[in-house]
């Protein structure tokens, strides 16, 4: 069991907390609430460090049941983050339709999608290589490493 936390930790998180909102509500309170033709996540990056406390705070978790349905929330919501943020900034960076969602029009035009519409693929294709096969060589060097280490140790320990 861990040790109970000391008024002093305490405030000193709460102080800590306190600064966090009120920066979100600095940050909220000036911001325009219309992004015009800009896409991205504008309201929701000053909230991230309060989000990251959140998503340690699912170590302390005890029961699977709770702990697997959080996990599941925040990988849910992650994905859908991601695809909503692909979409828009492949197509609809510069979308100007207030009236109109512009997911639905870059999830239409995700279906065309062809290697033209990427004018910087084939020059990045030659890095993206290199690499993912300096990527694979180190995790092999890595493995290796730690299996050397992990004889090495049970080596010694037979000596000894």
């Amino acid at each position: 069991m861990s040790p109970p936390l000391r008024a002093q930790q305490l405030r000193r998180e709460q102080l800590v907390i306190a600064l966090l909102l009120l920066a979100q509500t600095f940050q909220v309170l000036n911001i325009e609430s219309h992004g015009g033709c800009h896409y991205g996540p504008r309201f929701l990056l000053p909230i991230m460090p309060l989000v990251g406390m959140g998503l340690a705070g699912l170590v302390l978790l005890r029961s699977a049941l709770p702990r697997a349905l959080a996990l599941s929330a925040t990988i849910g919501l992650g994905l859908v983050s991601i695809i909503i943020n692909t979409a828009g900034a492949i197509y609809t960076a510069m979308y100007c339709d207030v009236g109109n969602y512009g997911f639905w029009p870059a999830l239409r035009n995700l279906r065309g999608l062809g290697l033209s519409d990427f004018p910087l693929a084939l020059w990045l294709a030659l890095p993206l290589l290199v690499s993912l096969i300096l990527l694979v060589r180190s995790m092999r060097n890595y493995q290796n490493s730690a299996a050397g280490a992990a004889s090495n140790s049970h080596g010694r320990q037979a000596v000894s």
